[in-house]
């Protein structure tokens, strides 16, 4: 890799650290990520950063390292309930939608095979972040949980268009509807990720199956990816709808009352 890509792909801020091994590049999400509100500028540099990627003429995989040791459905309503108690900018959760649904894009557009990973308590969001990637792994105590169902809302991040290719259409309802916690091995039971791995060993495990698509011919992947991800239009217009739908839920507050 030359000095240039070491130097755009090798950094660390308050949201994430990205750096490089060889011909792939790991960009791991820092805690809270979705929940950071205040500094949207760190934030939005993961975007960036998956640009860079793209363009770089050495990477050939990337490895997404979701946030570890989540505290999950709690902590998620509880930002909620202290968002709208201290009367924070509403504008503030639709900039995290919009988020959410750029970086799911930004993932699905990637024109380079990436690799999802994940511990703790996995916010259905987060899953929906790794349906957006072409392979992923959980740890073995890893718990997909759903807090958005108890306020009414639907999880961002294009479930409703992902689930029912990999699982069906009956039991994406399930899944989308259900206020229980999926375990790692019941997600890969119905086909929701590829790969159960201990915690300790998840990072390298990631490294390890990336560096056997890594074998593959770069033109390849691309190709392959690309014919996979050819209904991307599609997925625009049910981003754009998405958004709408879950704005204009939070617009009329149909789920405050959920909050109380």
């Amino acid at each position: 890799m030359n000095n240039l890509d070491q130097e755009n792909l090798n950094l660390t801020c308050e949201t994430f650290t990205g750096y490089t091994r060889d011909n792939i590049a790991f960009l791991k999400l820092h805690k809270h990520f979705l929940l950071r509100t205040e500094n949207l500028n760190d934030r939005d540099r993961v975007l960036d950063y998956l640009d860079r990627v793209s363009s770089s003429r050495s990477i050939k995989l990337l490895i997404m390292a979701g946030a570890p040791d989540a505290k999950g459905r709690d902590e998620f309503i509880a930002f909620f309930k202290n968002f709208y108690a201290r009367g924070m900018d509403i504008t503030l959760i639709y900039r995290m939608y919009n988020f959410i649904g750029q970086l799911v894009l930004k993932l699905a557009e990637l024109k380079k095979f990436t690799i999802y990973i994940n511990s703790g308590n996995v916010l259905a969001s987060f899953l929906n972040i790794g349906l957006a990637c072409d392979y992923r792994i959980l740890t073995d105590t890893a718990l997909i949980q759903n807090p958005g169902i108890d306020m009414g809302l639907a999880a961002k991040g294009g479930g409703a268009y992902y689930l029912p290719r990999l699982i069906g259409h009956d039991r994406a309802w399930d899944v989308m509807l259900s206020d229980k916690d999926i375990s790692a091995f019941e997600a890969i039971g119905m086909g929701l990720i590829h790969e159960v791995a201990p915690s300790e060993h998840i990072v390298e495990i990631g490294f390890r199956r990336a560096e056997e698509y890594a074998q593959k011919p770069v033109s390849a992947l691309s190709i392959v990816k690309q014919l996979m991800y050819f209904s991307i239009r599609d997925f625009k217009e049910y981003m754009e709808y998405e958004n709408k739908l879950m704005i204009n839920a939070i617009k009329k507050n149909q789920f405050c009352q959920k909050l109380n």
